[in-house]
């Protein structure tokens, strides 16, 4: 699953409000300029006669992590919720017991508001039951973007990466054992 949320993200995500990046998978399959109105994202879903959406975050390890909802429940209005410590857990899904990590995750782990990237939507395709993927960005209780959740961190980058004239090339490694 990370490694097709990966395939399917775009390099730099969405840098701010009213922002997208062209690719062409993008929602709807149609080139983006700005994030789509979760009624479209419904629609879409709707269309697809999706019956479950796995709602998902990268923690900083790169694994896919979240909430799978009956499509029903995935509302607008009902929202997303998952601890701050989720994005930092390491790729066994333990959490250290000392160092800087406890300089960043409060130890109250305070909930993060998750908010669907429309433009990441893509149909599960070994799903027994029609079941679609959605990438979430992770903002704080007065929304704010989560600073150290890894699309934050990414944006931060790409911004970098801008400012500069640069344009960003990546590739993932992939390691087996």
């Amino acid at each position: 699953q990370a490694a097709d949320l990966a395939r399917h993200t775009p390099a730099c995500p969405p840098s701010g409000p009213g922002q997208s990046h062209h690719n062409e998978t993008a929602f709807m399959n149609q080139p983006t300029t700005s994030p789509q109105p979760f009624n479209d994202l419904e629609q879409w879903l709707n269309q697809h006669r999706v019956t479950e959406v796995e709602c998902l975050v990268p923690d900083l390890t790169g694994v896919a992590r979240g909430k799978i909802l009956p499509r029903e429940k995935f509302t607008e209005d009902r929202g997303m919720r998952l601890p701050e410590a989720v994005v930092a857990m390491g790729v066994t899904g333990e959490f250290p017991e000392e160092g800087p990590y406890y300089d960043v995750i409060s130890p109250n782990d305070f909930d993060m508001h998750l908010q669907p990237d429309p433009s990441t939507v893509r149909i599960v395709p070994w799903a027994t039951d029609p079941t679609a993927q959605v990438v979430h960005d992770c903002f704080d209780k007065d929304g704010k973007l989560i600073p150290f959740a890894p699309r934050s961190v990414l944006r931060r980058v790409c911004d970098l990466y801008a400012a500069k004239g640069w344009n960003p090339v990546v590739a993932p490694e992939l390691e087996f054992y």
